[in-house]
C-alpha cells in the first residue's frame, strides 16, 4: 500500500465515530439476537415496539424508516450496505423459523421492515374491540398487590396504542399544543381506569379523596405516591 492509499484508508476509518448511526461495535455482529422476542404472525406489535425500542437504541431505526439517506460518499455507502445488511439479519434472527420463509430475502432493511408492517401490522376492528373489553373488564381481585394490577393496565395500554396511537402534531415542536393536550388527556383517562378498578374495600376512601382533587393529579404520583400499602 502506498503512502497516498494508507492516508485516504487513515481518513476514511475516521469518518465513523462510535456514536454515528454508521457504526457497528464488536458485538453488533449479524448472528446477534437484539431482541427477545420471536415473531410467530400474531405477535406482530410487540416484535415492532421490541425492534423498534433496540434500534433507537443503537441511533439505526433511520435505516428501517428511511430517515437516513443513502450517502454519495464511496465509503460511507459501503457502510451503509454494511449496516443495512447487519439488521436485515437482526430482523431475521427474531422471526420464528415456521414463517421465515414468508418474507422476501433481502439486504435492504427499509424494504424488510416495510415489508413486515404491510403484511402483520393490519388494525383489526375485533382485535381492538376484545382488548378494549379487557381493560374494561381489568380489575384488582382479592389477594392481588397494586403491582400487579397496575402492570395488567399498562399491558393491556400498551397494546392498544400500537393499533390505536394517540393524535400527534406533525409541527416540529408542536406550537399548537395538540400532542401535549392528547397525552395529558390519555393520563387522565388512564388515571381514572386505574382508580376505578382498585380495590374498594382497601382503596376506596382513597380513590374518592384522589378523585376530588382539583387538579387532577397524574397517574404516575398516584401510583408512586397516592396509595399506601402499594406492594403489599
Amino acid at each position: 500500500m502506498t503512502v497516498t492509499e494508507e492516508t485516504a484508508s487513515a481518513s476514511n476509518t475516521q469518518k465513523i465515530d462510535s456514536l454515528s448511526p454508521f457504526s457497528l461495535v464488536n458485538q453488533e455482529g449479524p448472528g446477534q439476537a437484539i431482541t427477545h422476542i420471536k415473531h410467530r404472525s400474531d405477535n406482530y406489535e410487540e416484535l415492532s415496539r421490541s425492534m423498534r425500542r433496540s434500534l433507537k437504541s443503537r441511533r439505526k431505526f433511520g435505516f428501517c424508516d428511511g430517515s437516513i439517506a443513502k450517502p454519495t460518499d464511496d465509503f460511507l455507502l459501503g457502510q451503509w450496505e454494511v449496516v443495512h445488511c447487519t439488521i436485515v439479519q437482526w430482523i431475521m434472527n427474531s422471526i420464528d423459523p415456521s414463517i421465515r420463509d414468508s418474507v422476501s430475502d433481502t439486504e435492504d432493511a427499509r424494504l424488510l421492515w416495510t415489508e413486515l408492517e404491510d403484511q402483520y401490522a393490519v388494525i383489526d376492528g375485533a382485535k381492538i374491540h376484545h382488548l378494549k373489553t379487557q381493560l374494561h373488564d381489568c380489575r384488582q381481585a382479592k389477594g392481588m398487590s397494586v403491582t400487579t394490577y397496575y402492570g395488567n393496565l399498562k399491558t393491556l395500554w400498551d397494546a392498544i396504542v400500537a393499533l390505536e396511537p394517540p393524535f400527534t402534531c406533525s409541527t416540529s415542536g408542536c406550537p399548537c399544543g395538540v400532542t401535549k393536550a392528547a397525552l395529558a388527556r390519555q393520563d387522565t383517562e388512564r388515571l381514572h381506569q386505574f382508580l376505578m378498578g382498585l380495590d374498594k374495600s382497601l382503596y376506596g376512601t382513597i380513590r374518592n379523596h384522589q378523585l376530588s382533587l382539583d387538579p387532577l393529579p397524574s397517574l404516575n404520583h398516584v401510583y408512586h405516591f397516592g396509595l399506601p400499602r402499594l406492594n403489599s
